[in-house]
């Protein structure tokens, strides 16, 4: 069956991509238990491994101090959403899933994405970041159960009327909005050569272009453009993206093949020849109806699931110890 909702930020633990550094491996030590709930425990291990993981997640989203902040509020949760976790598993342990093919399915992507080849390759990836493939799959098959329970008992059981869609494409249309796209080449001289020689090839240039030669043979001959294959593509840009001055110019091409006059940048002088323009348009609303309809489900799930996990805390067993 499947699931297009995304699962609650109170969920939010598992990472697809092998970003597991802090997943728990086997250990034989003596744990600190921090809480148990119903029949499972929460130990130290499993807190400090957690807290890893999602600093390693939310240090790719976040930077400087909004990111001790993220990080500060992840750790003032922790505790509390693994105790949501322990109670969500053991109530979707109660239903007896068979989840073997999607768990498969799940190390099948893993593998794909990080390039391995075999499961002998997995495991080997795993040992080296100190950790048992075993408890590793144990996680995934769990996260599958929780996942699986939360489509059951919530997820599929939200409808929304096409009407609310409609409403939500008209009121929130800056959302699917595209901007403006330019595809644009462009023949470039830094500042760092000599100005006399600037003056000159911007002579030759302009003569040439002013011959009829084709823009991209001229910026193959004299452009300076880092790269290596295309010396004269410089690349396409959405509205924002370019220099302001550059930017400023170039929107002035409505035609193809329409040449800017030289523009001086803090870097050098460039001369832009719009390749490809599409205008700033609304996406349709066939084309964004599905990603608007998850958009909706999913609110309504984070809300249903925070009644639905504070009706499991009421009736189950948790005892906080540290």
């Amino acid at each position: 069956m499947t699931q297009s909702i995304r699962l609650s930020n109170l969920l939010s633990f598992f990472l697809l991509p092998l970003l597991i550094v802090g997943l728990q491996a086997k250990t034989d030590t003596i744990e600190r238990v921090y809480a148990v709930v119903n029949e499972q425990i929460i130990t130290y291990s499993e807190m400090k491994n957690t807290e890893i993981q999602l600093t390693n997640m939310l240090s790719q989203q976040y930077k400087d101090e909004e990111l001790k902040k993220e990080i500060e509020k992840m750790k003032n949760n922790l505790l509390d959403n693994l105790i949501n976790q322990k109670l969500l598993l053991s109530k979707a342990k109660e239903k007896n899933y068979d989840l073997d093919f999607q768990v498969e399915s799940v190390i099948k992507e893993i593998k794909k994405q990080n390039n391995i080849s075999s499961d002998d390759a997995l495991r080997k990836a795993l040992t080296e970041q100190g950790m048992d493939y075993e408890t590793w799959r144990l996680q995934i098959s769990q996260e599958q159960m929780r996942t699986q329970l939360i489509y059951e008992e919530i997820g599929s059981k939200i409808a929304i009327d096409n009407t609310e869609i409609m409403a939500y494409y008209r009121d929130h249309q800056a959302e699917f909005t595209i901007p403006l796209t330019m595809t644009l080449d462009a023949i470039y001289l830094p500042l760092t050569l000599d100005s006399e020689f600037i003056s000159t090839q911007k002579s030759e240039i302009d003569e040439a272009l002013s011959k009829g030669q084709a823009f991209t043979e001229v910026a193959e001959r004299y452009s300076q453009l880092p790269a290596e294959e295309n010396k004269a593509r410089l690349g396409s840009f959405k509205s924002g993206e370019l220099d302001p001055k550059l930017e400023e110019q170039a929107k002035l091409l409505d035609k193809i093949g329409m040449v800017t006059p030289w523009i001086e940048t803090e870097s050098g002088w460039y001369r832009i020849s719009m390749v490809e323009r599409i205008a700033e348009h609304l996406q349709e609303y066939k084309d964004v109806r599905g990603m608007i309809e998850n958009t909706l489900k999913a609110k309504i799930q984070e809300e249903k699931l925070k009644v639905y996990i504070d009706n499991l805390r009421s009736s189950s067993y948790i005892k906080i110890i540290e």
